[in-house]
């Protein structure tokens, strides 16, 4: 149809969905595709996992969703960190990381690598760091908004109406009927409450899917614990 067009301008792969949207399903299929490469029994299976998880990543990239791909990374990085058994082995590899990424910060900081900020924006012209694209204008509007309803917010899919909607569309100049965090879009429409109950959730899922897999040595439990930490990262 001529509309898979990645060498184009401006260009955002979505499919049938927006193309933030995409970039979740695209981490769960990475997440799903690093279990399948490190937890099938034939070499095959770990072969066909490996390859599925260089097109989920490269789709990613090709969503320009930095949020997913960011948040994907982490949950890669937490996945294979875990399935290491030495804990020395996983204490150097979590240190390497963190030092070679301290090592470009420094270089980019001092001149010697230059890096443009629309690396960090994956070359997408409608964006800003200063205000994460709008951003910090929606999230200062909700947490003003919240302020009136804290414990309880505005009711269960409800603060989003055509009056918030008008408002903070006028304060970014774009349309937008979101805050753009699940956290605070729960704040929003369920309180401090809500907000508390669903932060718990995922840190409890998180945690019993980690106990498991110390205890029974499968790679499912840290997948899944995995997942809950890409949805936990993606939703901020």
């Amino acid at each position: 149809l001529g509309t898979f067009e990645p060498l184009a301008p401006g260009y955002r792969f979505g499919g049938t969905l927006h193309p933030n949207q995409q970039g979740i399903n695209c981490g769960i299929l990475a997440v799903s595709s690093a279990f399948l490469c490190r937890g099938a029994r034939s070499r095959r299976g770990r072969v066909l996992g490996g390859l599925l998880l260089v097109v989920a990543i490269s789709a990613i990239g090709l969503t320009r969703s930095r949020t997913a791909l960011a948040a994907v990374i982490l949950a890669l990085l937490f996945f294979f960190l875990a399935l290491e058994a030495a804990p020395l082995r996983r204490i150097s590899l979590a240190s390497g990381a963190a030092a070679a990424i301290a090592l470009l910060a420094l270089l980019s900081a001092n001149g010697i690598l230059p890096v443009s900020p629309r690396a960090f924006l994956l070359a997408r012209e409608d964006s800003s760091l200063a205000t994460l694209t709008g951003r910090t204008d929606i999230c200062s509007y909700a947490l003003r908004r919240a302020a009136d309803r804290p414990l309880t917010g505005y009711g269960y899919n409800s603060f989003w109406g055509r009056r918030h909607t008008a408002e903070v569309s006028q304060l970014v100049d774009w349309k937008i009927s979101e805050g753009h965090s699940a956290y605070l879009d729960t704040l929003l429409n369920l309180g401090a409450v809500g907000l508390l109950l669903f932060a718990g959730l995922l840190v409890l899922a998180m945690v019993v899917a980690a106990a498991r897999f110390v205890a029974h040595g499968d790679a499912a439990y840290a997948a899944a614990a995995a997942l809950v930490a890409f949805a936990a990262l993606d939703g901020l």
